[in-house]
């Protein structure tokens, strides 16, 4: 709880701060948050407030944000055909953005042999 309140104060001081960083500590700053670092300075300015002011009222940095469990989990996701190789790269690719490579402990894609796609 203290660490906690530590940070959420530490994001509170930093937010006169943001305005007059440079467009490369923007963007480190936003990759280390596993945000989106894409933009002009103005764009990576207030996605920077933004997430600093999500933290500092102890609110998730992101709507993607995941919950660690101890526990493992089974999820059985349904696509269309055809885009299963999407899926899974879009999984692989939010994996990776939030950092869970080693939470993740496999992901199965089945497509059955001589299946043709639809598209």
């Amino acid at each position: 709880a203290i660490a906690r309140e530590a940070l959420m104060e530490k994001a509170r001081e930093s937010l006169p701060t943001i305005a007059n960083m440079t467009v490369a500590e923007l963007k480190t700053e936003l990759r280390n948050l596993g945000q989106r670092m894409t933009g002009r300075k103005s764009d990576l300015v207030e996605r920077l407030t933004n997430v600093r002011r999500k933290m500092a009222h102890g609110l998730p940095s992101s709507e993607s944000e995941v919950h660690r469990d101890t526990e493992p989990h089974w999820y059985l996701l349904q696509t269309a055909n055809g885009f299963e190789g999407t899926v899974e790269r879009t999984l692989r690719q939010a994996i990776s953005v939030q950092r869970l490579e080693t939470e993740i402990d496999r992901i199965f894609v089945p497509i059955r042999e001589g299946e043709s796609s639809v598209r």
